[in-house]
């Protein structure tokens, strides 16, 4: 182990993540204290068991307490303990972050040795395994992202998905296809703050949140045209293995982005919703048209015969971003023929929105739940204020 190494490592480390290196060094006398109490009582035992030898041993050669080997022992033992107890308190630190930072063409994974196990008997951070050879957990509380790779049915949720929902202190978004991971852990989780789970399809069995993400687009905002096309692309899967539907899909995001940017900005906020898309798109062909033509518009194709109310008046560059998106649909929607055919396309891209349960769980967002995207709120070991204000769960069961 060389402590260079594993200072160039560290200093690597903080400067990728200064604020992960920040919060590890205002918390290090709290994560560290039993470490430290135990390298303190240590090297205090030794001391006095290694003074008390020495004065045996001048007291059995009869030599004078106060000559020079009497004097060199002692200023010898006590060098030998400042430098033990020096070791002792680097030692973490070579542990975890004493390795080879040298490239390597074909990849450098390997099994741990045994000083990189016993670096991760920590109690703090993410449960990752039992070390087979002492039976102690191992835990990892780094910069860096975890992945487990498994076969199904091989103990990923039981080994270690549930375990840490159990017990991590921290802010946790999990995705939960079949809803046992709320249904298991919630109630333990409500011990660390407010549990939010976003279940539009009952799959869980418990109350369901809500989240709107038209709530977190802003009509102001310069990113009001990213954000739009943003959602629009999260509504459209791009299934794997359909390439021959990849041009309707980017037909059906420009489509649905634009009518996104004519209801942030044109209804109040109340009416902001993934229904009313659904709504807008399922309209008949000629209103659905008609609608376009007033996008158009609102773009400055064409003028209002009366003033708007407050909420319709925005800035230009988010009526120029109305505008440019209502033409190139406009032109495809036929009453009949193969531009009905498209808009229908265009429809099953957003069914999921026509459950029963949808309409509920994304009319509003729960204040608490809208607070994972702040600083606070953040899913990280190293964030405190995650138990302050912001959800200890946010449970998502996916369609």
């Amino acid at each position: 182990m060389g402590l260079a190494r594993a200072t160039r490592n560290l200093a690597r480390t903080a400067r990728a993540n200064p604020m992960w290196a920040l919060l590890g060094i205002l918390l290090a006398p709290f994560r560290f204290a039993r470490h430290i109490i135990g390298v303190v009582l240590f090297t205090m035992v030794l001391f006095v068991a290694l003074f008390l030898l020495l004065m045996l041993a001048i007291w059995y050669f009869g030599l004078d307490k106060n000559g020079a080997v009497a004097q060199f022992g002692v200023f010898g033992i006590s060098g030998a303990v400042v430098l033990i107890m020096v070791w002792m308190f680097v030692l973490p630190l070579l542990r975890r972050f004493d390795y080879s930072d040298s490239a390597d063409t074909h990849g450098s994974a390997r099994f741990a040795t045994a000083g990189e196990a016993q670096a991760l008997n920590d109690d703090h951070g993410l449960l990752i395994g039992r070390d087979v050879k002492t039976g102690k957990q191992m835990r990892y509380a780094g910069p860096a992202h975890l992945l487990t790779i498994a076969p199904t049915r091989t103990g990923k949720g039981v080994g270690t998905i549930i375990p840490n929902l159990l017990e991590y202190p921290f802010a946790v978004v999990c995705i939960d296809p079949k809803g046992e991971n709320a249904r298991i852990a919630a109630r333990q989780r409500g011990k660390f703050g407010a549990v939010h789970v976003l279940d539009p399809f009952g799959v869980t069995g418990l109350a369901s949140a809500a989240f709107n993400p038209l709530d977190r687009i802003d009509p102001h905002g310069l990113d009001l045209a990213d954000d739009c096309m943003t959602l629009a692309d999260a509504l459209v899967h791009d299934a794997p293995g359909e390439a021959g539907d990849a041009h309707w899909n980017e037909e059906a995001k420009a489509l649905i982005a634009g009518i996104l940017l004519h209801i942030v900005t044109t209804e109040p906020p109340a009416i902001r919703t993934l229904d009313t898309l659904r709504d807008r798109l399922t309209l008949a062909p000629a209103t659905l048209a008609a609608q376009l033509a007033a996008m158009q518009a609102q773009g400055g194709a064409g003028r209002a015969s009366r003033q708007p109310p407050a909420w319709q008046i925005r800035p230009r560059s988010g009526r120029r971003a109305v505008g440019r998106a209502a033409p190139y649909p406009l032109s495809r929607l036929p009453a009949h023929g193969d531009g009905a055919g498209q808009l229908g396309f265009h429809v099953r891209r957003v069914e999921g929105c026509a459950s029963d349960g949808v309409p509920r769980a994304a009319a509003r967002s729960a204040r608490q739940l809208c607070s994972l995207a702040t600083l606070d709120g953040r899913a990280s070991p190293d964030r405190a204020g995650a138990r302050t204000g912001s959800p200890a769960l946010a449970s998502a069961v996916p369609a």
